[in-house]
């Protein structure tokens, strides 16, 4: 979803940086793999931002920075986490640098950043989504019945077009809960 969406707003000729969580992690890999083959032979170069930010503030902001000073002519920078997305706009932002940013989680501080101009956008997943249907496969299996290899929880592009609904979607009132549950 996440390559799909940057496909659809990147032109030949831009760059983007790509920030990797965890590296050995299959679901953080994939994001970023995910964003490498939806942007193949598209004329988009791909940069990869060295160090991992272990989906950390502090290590997104440290990699985010290389990068900008590695690639100053970045279009775009995608991060595996929310957090490290959110402190590339910021390094983004304090270096004068318009650079679309993107990250995946739906952290509410995410939609907040889209809200701000900050950032472009993210993707969001659903963990009650996740926990239920987890919970669901994992009676199945107790059972003995079929379990599905892949289970797709969903997930949600969030733009300025929808920030504001999603957060709205996340508060308590709304039975979304909070971003620590």
């Amino acid at each position: 979803a996440a390559g799909a969406y940057l496909k659809s707003v990147l032109k030949s000729g831009d760059k983007i940086g790509l920030m990797e969580g965890v590296r050995g992690v299959p679901a953080l890999d994939a994001r970023i793999q995910g964003v490498k083959d939806a942007l193949e032979g598209t004329g988009v170069e791909v940069v990869i931002g060295g160090a991992e930010t272990k989906c950390d503030s502090a290590q997104g902001a440290t990699v985010a920075e290389d990068l900008l000073t590695r690639e100053p002519d970045l279009a775009a920078i995608y991060s595996a986490c929310d957090d490290p997305a959110i402190a590339a706009a910021k390094v983004a932002k304090d270096k004068g640098k318009t650079v679309l940013v993107m990250g995946y989680d739906g952290l509410p501080d995410a939609a907040k950043a889209i809200q701000a101009g900050d950032m472009r956008a993210t993707i969001a997943q659903f963990p009650g989504k996740m926990g239920e249907l987890g919970l669901d496969a994992a009676v199945k299996a107790a059972r003995g019945e079929k379990v599905e290899p892949f289970v797709d929880t969903g997930t949600e592009l969030v733009t300025d077009k929808n920030a504001a609904d999603f957060l709205q979607a996340l508060s308590p009132q709304h039975g979304g809960g909070t971003a620590e549950e």
